[in-house]
């Protein structure tokens, strides 16, 4: 199956992010990969990446998001859509049998370099 993800590039970014930036990465993927039909609306994905960064950030007030999110948004966003579908294409073999939220987690945590359980690194 051809990929139209550059797994190089999203490598490159993904380690360019601080810890902070993987964290919010991962609590979206969670969220992108429990409600896999809304990933289009972009609406609704800024306001889940929101409540993840004020989640999983130190922020001292509404403004600090804001900013945080504008500088952000683009490489937290793209970030975590490459990874969820580099991940769909992983695991597809294995679809029919059933995934489980802990099993895609498990394949996404291979991407940001968090997951030593993981039975199969990312396609290269």
């Amino acid at each position: 199956m051809a990929s139209g993800i550059d797994r190089e590039a999203l490598a490159m970014s993904l380690a360019r992010m601080d810890p902070q930036q993987h964290k919010i990465v991962g609590g979206l993927l969670v969220v992108l990969f429990r409600h896999p039909t809304k990933i289009h609306d972009r609406e609704w994905l800024l306001e889940q990446l929101t409540e993840v960064v004020v989640l999983a950030g130190d922020f001292e007030n509404p403004e600090a998001v804001q900013d945080y999110l504008k500088t952000e948004v683009d490489g937290l966003l793209n970030g975590a859509m490459r990874i969820f579908g580099c991940v769909g294409e992983d695991l597809a073999p294995r679809a029919a049998e059933g995934l489980t939220l802990e099993a895609v987690m498990l394949q996404a945590l291979t991407y940001l370099g968090q997951s030593e359980a993981a039975p199969k690194g990312p396609k290269g």
